[in-house]
């Protein structure tokens, strides 16, 4: 049946191997509906299955190749691959749901390895102001008008990177679980940044550094290297358009008594205009002391400075 089905259709039977009991329509494409007591189990069985080894060979070898050239206008989309996956049911505390899972094991010495890589290139010029993004990889992650009452160890994450080494395994370069390198060849009219973040609404940090570990230098480095210069370590811009906008304190210390980093004093701190407090900070392996002073101080012995 089914292969009388394909030849009318002009597929080779051996091309295609339905296991299982369903519908398989050709006509214009290929839709295949598995019954509703018989899709597969396991994590080793799937509805298409592509398995084999493939032997050492002098020429690249592709699973799934799609070329495709498309036209499509009136606001309209053209996907590659479309996929929706909905709950039917709890899946219970332990359920988890993928969307995509890709897995590359390297047991074998190899240059290179990326379990995903997302390109977009632009190659036709886009004037008039009308094109808007365009962006390699998009990850998104919403929640909507529902209660999310999460494990303490959760939450919820646009993207995820992590990166670690196993007990026994070396590294003689860079461990990185985010890497970013941007750069444009020549001057643009835009900002080029390695990482900008935006904050709306209730954002509480533009960036935050959750420290776990005491095996650490710093929760931030800035390190010109190969004969380059960087202008400032942090720069603080604020801006008029729109309505003035304001960085009330280049830095907050929330602890008073923070043993190291800064602390303010309990009985006058001489030699340094009796200060309220200080910040240490550490140059080139000694440590010094900034002295700071509260608001009375300056508006009374330095108004005229």
């Amino acid at each position: 049946m089914w292969k009388g089905d394909l030849i009318k259709a002009g597929i080779e039977s051996d091309g295609i191997n339905v296991n299982i009991d369903g519908t398989l329509t050709v006509g214009g494409g290929i839709s295949y509906s598995p019954s509703s007591t018989e899709w597969p189990s396991g994590l080793s069985d799937g509805v298409i299955i592509i398995s084999g080894t493939v032997p050492s060979q002098a020429t690249s070898c592709i699973l799934d190749r799609r070329d495709v050239t498309a036209t499509i206008t009136g606001g309209n989309y053209f996907m590659g691959s479309y996929q929706t996956y909905d709950t039917g049911a709890s899946f219970g505390a332990t359920g988890f749901m993928i969307g995509q899972y890709t897995r590359v094991d390297c047991a074998h010495l190899v240059q290179d390895s990326y379990a995903i890589w997302g390109k977009c290139a632009i190659s036709g010029a886009q004037p008039g102001d009308t094109s808007n993004q365009h962006v390699g990889v998009f990850g998104s992650m919403s929640i909507d008008g529902v209660a999310c009452a999460l494990a303490a160890t959760g939450g919820c994450y646009a993207v995820l990177g992590v990166a670690s080494i196993a007990t026994g395994g070396t590294l003689d370069q860079p461990l990185y679980a985010g890497y970013f390198d941007a750069g444009s060849v020549d001057n643009i009219a835009g900002t080029v940044s390695c990482v900008r973040t935006i904050m709306r609404n209730y954002c509480d940090h533009g960036l935050d550094v959750h420290c776990y570990t005491n095996n650490n230098e710093a929760g931030l480095r800035f390190m010109p290297t190969d004969a380059a210069r960087l202008s400032s370590g942090i720069k603080f811009y604020a801006s008029a358009v729109g309505g003035q906008s304001y960085i009330h304190h280049a830095m907050e210390f929330v602890a008073a008594d923070m043993k190291d980093g800064a602390y303010v004093a309990t009985t006058a701190i001489t030699n340094a205009d009796d200060a309220d407090g200080v910040i240490k900070i550490d140059c080139a392996g000694t440590h010094y002391y900034i002295p700071f002073y509260d608001a009375s101080v300056i508006d009374t012995e330095w108004a005229d400075q």
